[in-house]
């Protein structure tokens, strides 16, 4: 004989373990693994290069976010900032070889490290570590996951920056100028080695932060639209 009520409780003891299943997936907004390493990234804005500790490092920025500070409003949900962790490339003697304006020359990417922005992200972390609505995860050469990388230390160095909304870099995102596609793409490429251009028109400023190196792009000339058209010598 079926017994009715042996299989009414078990029915009724599956349904509560989906519902809170249901309920702990809907409460995941905390943790490294919501944030993915982006295919696209070198399609966003490269609006800071810095040497630190025999690396290169490069920070792109989502489009979006460049255009929203730029207008004097709030970093927006979506926004996902990309560091670029590259080796320098060493000598014969394992010194780190620089170029012609002593920026270091980028070798081998060493790791990523992401940070990223959504509207409800973080509510779970205590006051004293929470970011905002901001998350980061490490990631290696090959793009896999660190697992090896401790988050916390991300969220302790970005803390000091809450009146910037977590980000080192604000400024530089302020900063950047609307100079064309041609410089974009060349600032992108190798603005570690500034070039000649036969139209002085577009150029590369390299700056001292705390000792720390600090390529920004610029422009030379206010007629913007004439970037386009700049050529390499």
């Amino acid at each position: 004989m079926i017994d009715m009520k042996a299989i009414s409780l078990h029915t009724l003891a599956t349904a509560l373990a989906l519902a809170v299943a249901v309920t702990l997936v809907g409460q995941v907004k905390a943790g490294g693994e919501l944030v993915t390493l982006p295919e696209s990234y070198a399609q966003g804005v490269l609006d800071a290069t810095v040497d630190r500790d025999n690396r290169r490092q490069e920070m792109f920025t989502s489009r979006a976010a460049i255009d929203a500070v730029k207008n004097g409003q709030p970093i927006p949900s979506g926004t996902v900032i990309t560091l670029v962790d590259y080796l320098a490339k060493l000598d014969g003697r394992g010194n780190p070889l620089r170029d012609a304006s002593g920026g270091l020359i980028k070798g081998e990417i060493s790791r990523y490290v992401v940070m990223e922005k959504r509207t409800g992200w973080g509510a779970e972390y205590p006051p004293e570590l929470r970011n905002g609505e901001w998350e980061f995860q490490a990631f290696n050469a090959d793009r896999s996951v660190n697992q090896n990388e401790n988050l916390n230390r991300c969220f302790s160095c970005h803390k000091s920056r809450e009146r910037q909304d977590f980000v080192f870099t604000l400024d530089q995102m302020k900063s950047v100028k609307q100079v064309g596609l041609c410089l974009e793409r060349w600032f992108r490429e190798s603005c570690s080695t500034p070039p000649t251009f036969r139209s002085a028109t577009c150029g590369c400023v390299r700056t001292l932060r705390r000792g720390i190196a600090v390529w920004s792009p610029s422009a030379l000339s206010s007629q913007q639209g004439s970037l386009r058209n700049c050529r390499l010598t």
